[in-house]
C-alpha cells in the first residue's frame, strides 16, 4: 500500500454483474454460515438460560448496540463509498472507529446507572460496565471489512465473518452449557468483533500506525458520521420494542420478546447483509448514472424479496411447533410474538436496500432522516400497546410495517424517479408467490393439524409444501430466475459438447 489512490476495484461495467454475482453467492454462504452458527447458539442458550436473563442481557446488549453503530460502521462504509483513497484514508478510518470505541465505551461506563434507572433493573449497570469493552472490541474489524468490500473480495469477506461468528458462537455455547448464564448471551456478541478482527488479518494489513492521519479524518468524518447516524437511528427505530417491553414490563418479558426478536432479525439480517455488502460497491460505482442506479434498485430490491422471505414464512406458518422442538416448552409464549414480527418484516423488507442506495449515491444523511420519520409512528403505537404486553407490541409493529412502507415507496419514487411500472415489476412477483406460498403451506398445516399428525412431521410437510410452491413460482415467473437457469444449463451443455 502507498500514498496514491488505491484499493479501487477498477471493474468494467460488463463485468460488474459476474462480480455481484459471485459477490452475493459468496456473502451469502457466508451469512448462512453465520445464521446456522447464531441459531445453534440460540437454542442451546434457550435450553440453558432462562428467559429473566435473557431480557437481563437484552437491557445491556440494546445499549452496545447503539454504541457499536455510533463506532465502527461509518468511516469502514465511507472507504468503501468515496471515489479514490489511499493507504492513510484506511488508517485514519481505523483511528477514527478506534477513538470514537474509547469514548462511547467510557460514556456508557458513567451512564451506566441512568440505563439501570430507565430499565427499572439495578443488575443492567453491572452488566453495562463489564460489557463496556465490547464498543472498543466492535470497531476492530471495521476498516478491514470495509477495504474486502470496496475491492470486491467477497469470498474474503464471507470467511472473515462467518468465520468470527462460528467462533464466537461456539464460545457462547460452551458457556451456556458450563452454567455462566447471562454471560453466554453477552459473550456471543462480545466476541464476534475480536474474532472476526483476527482473520481479518489474514487478507488485510492491520491498518494500524503510530502517527494520527488528522486530515484524512476530517474527510472521511462528514460522510462517516452520516453513516453512523443512519445506523444508530435505524438501529433504535428497529430496537424500541426492547426498550419499551424492558421498561414497561419486566425481564421475563422481555427475554420472550427478544429471543423472538432476535431469531427474526436472524432470519431477515444475515441474508439481508449478503446484498448490502455486494451492492453498496456496485451502485457506487454507478452513481452518476440515474437509469442504471434506477435499474439496479428494482431488480435487487425484488431479488432481495424473494431471497430473503423463505425462512421468514417458515416462522410465520410453523412458529408454535418450531419453538417448542427448538426452545423447549418454557418459550412457548415467544410463538405469538414471533409470527407477528415475521409478517411485519416481510412487508418492510421492500425497503432492504433503501438505505445502502442511499449510502452509495452519497446521500447517507436520508436514511436517518428516515428512520426519525419512522419513530415519529412507532413511539406512540408503541407506548399505546405496550398495555396489552408483548404481543399488544408485536401486533403494533405489524400494522404499523404496511403503512411505512408505502411512505418508504412514495419517497423513493421521488428521489431515484422510479415511474408506477418499475413499481409493479418490483413488487408483483414477490407478493404473487409469496402469498401462494403461505397459503399452501397453511392448508397443509392445518389439514394435518386436523388429522391429529405430529408435531415434527406436521413441521416437515407445512414447510415442504410452502417451499414446493415458493420454488415453483419463482423459477417459471421470475425473469433473472430464468435467465441465470438458462445460462447454467446452456454453460452445462457447452461443457459436456
Amino acid at each position: 500500500m502507498n500514498d496514491t489512490p488505491s484499493f479501487h476495484p477498477h471493474i468494467k461495467h460488463h463485468d460488474l454483474g459476474n462480480r455481484l454475482v459471485k459477490g452475493v453467492g459468496w456473502t451469502g454462504l457466508g451469512q448462512l454460515i453465520r445464521l446456522a452458527a447464531a441459531a445453534a447458539a440460540l437454542v442451546v442458550i434457550s435450553r440453558f438460560v432462562s428467559p429473566a436473563q435473557v431480557g437481563l442481557a437484552t437491557m445491556a446488549l440494546v445499549i452496545l448496540g447503539v454504541s457499536n453503530g455510533i463506532a465502527a460502521l461509518g468511516p469502514a462504509q465511507a472507504i468503501v463509498q468515496r471515489a479514490e483513497i489511499t493507504e492513510r484514508h484506511v488508517q485514519a478510518a481505523f483511528q477514527l472507529s478506534l477513538l470514537a470505541g474509547f469514548v462511547i465505551a467510557i460514556l456508557v461506563i458513567i451512564f451506566a446507572n441512568a440505563f439501570a434507572i430507565f430499565f427499572r433493573n439495578p443488575y443492567v449497570a453491572d452488566v453495562l460496565r463489564v460489557s463496556a469493552l465490547g464498543v472498543i472490541i466492535a470497531v476492530l474489524p471495521a476498516s478491514q471489512l470495509g477495504l474486502l468490500q470496496r475491492t470486491m473480495r467477497f469470498r474474503e469477506y464471507a470467511f472473515v465473518t462467518s468465520g468470527g461468528a462460528v467462533l464466537a458462537a461456539m464460545s457462547a455455547i460452551m458457556l451456556a452449557v458450563l452454567g455462566f448464564g447471562i454471560w453466554a448471551v453477552i459473550v456471543s456478541q462480545l466476541f464476534v468483533g475480536a474474532f472476526t478482527f483476527l482473520l481479518s488479518l489474514l487478507f488485510v494489513p492491520w491498518p494500524g500506525t503510530l502517527r494520527l492521519r488528522i486530515r484524512e479524518m476530517k474527510e472521511l468524518f462528514a460522510f462517516g458520521a452520516n453513516t453512523s447516524a443512519n445506523v444508530v437511528t435505524a438501529y433504535i427505530a428497529q430496537n424500541l420494542p426492547n426498550f419499551f417491553v424492558g421498561r414497561f414490563l419486566d425481564a421475563h418479558t422481555l427475554g420472550y420478546y427478544s429471543m423472538s426478536f432476535r431469531t427474526n432479525e436472524l432470519s431477515f439480517k444475515q441474508l439481508q447483509n449478503a446484498f448490502t455488502a455486494t451492492m453498496l460497491p456496485a451502485v457506487a460505482t454507478f452513481q452518476t448514472v440515474p437509469d442504471r442506479l434506477r435499474a439496479i434498485f428494482v431488480r435487487s430490491t425484488r431479488a432481495g424479496i424473494l431471497f430473503t422471505s423463505p425462512p421468514l414464512l417458515v416462522l410465520t406458518v410453523a412458529s408454535r411447533p418450531l419453538v417448542e422442538i427448538m426452545w423447549g416448552p418454557e418459550w412457548l409464549p415467544a410463538a405469538s410474538i414471533l409470527w407477528r414480527l415475521c409478517i411485519a418484516q416481510i412487508v418492510l423488507s421492500v425497503g432492504m436496500n433503501v438505505g445502502t442506495m442511499f449510502q452509495a449515491i452519497g446521500k447517507p444523511e436520508f436514511g436517518w432522516m428516515w428512520n426519525l420519520f419512522c419513530m415519529v409512528f412507532f413511539v406512540p403505537a408503541y407506548y399505546y400497546s405496550s398495555r396489552f404486553g408483548a404481543v399488544g407490541i408485536a401486533s403494533a409493529t405489524a400494522l404499523v410495517a404496511p403503512i411505512l412502507t408505502i411512505m418508504q415507496i412514495i419517497w423513493v419514487r421521488h428521489v431515484l424517479g422510479l415511474t408506477a411500472h418499475d413499481i409493479w415489476k418490483m413488487l408483483w412477483t414477490p407478493i404473487l408467490v409469496i402469498t401462494a406460498s403461505c397459503v399452501a403451506a397453511l392448508i397443509a398445516r392445518e389439514s394435518l393439524h386436523a388429522a391429529g399428525v405430529g408435531q415434527i412431521l406436521m413441521l416437515v410437510a407445512t414447510v415442504g409444501a410452502g417451499a414446493a410452491v415458493y420454488l415453483l413460482l419463482v423459477y417459471f415467473i421470475d425473469p433473472d430466475v430464468q435467465s441465470y437457469a438458462q445460462r447454467v444449463v446452456l454453460k452445462r451443455f457447452q461443457a459436456d459438447a
